[in-house]
């Protein structure tokens, strides 16, 4: 079997195969040598590519439903500019993260203290003291 860069493998029974390279006869495990490194980089950049995927459409989730200005411009900058979800991450996302871990930490503050005060203020009957 011949294809278009002119490699061909014929298989005999016996489990040998007599393989050519450019018309030329090569042992067939060295045509083989290679390609685990190829598959290692393939799979690598397949991960890569994955990766920036799901970080993408993270970032488009949280454009599209948490209160940010210029919503529409940040979702076409996501969209449509090569890699804009890492500009959207550095400029808008992590920012909105941090003031809203503020506000948490504020709130979550200010309901824990009012407990204590409004039960050292009425005592343990009730009654104000």
């Amino acid at each position: 079997m011949i294809d278009n860069e002119g490699v061909s493998v014929n298989s005999n029974f016996d489990g040998r195969g007599d393989c050519s390279l450019n018309g030329k006869s090569v042992p067939c495990d060295t045509m083989a040598k290679g390609t685990g490194l190829l598959l290692l980089i393939l799979i690598f950049f397949f991960l890569i590519g994955l990766l920036l995927f799901i970080l993408w459409i993270i970032t488009l989730i949280h454009a599209l439903t948490k209160p940010i200005e210029n919503k529409i411009v940040w979702v076409i900058v996501i969209v449509f500019v090569p890699f804009g979800f890492i500009l959207y991450y550095f400029i808008e996302m992590r920012p909105f993260n941090k003031k809203m871990m503020e506000a948490y930490k504020m709130q979550t503050a200010t309901t824990a203290k009012a407990p204590d005060a409004t039960v050292k203020a009425t005592g343990m009957d009730g009654e104000m003291k």
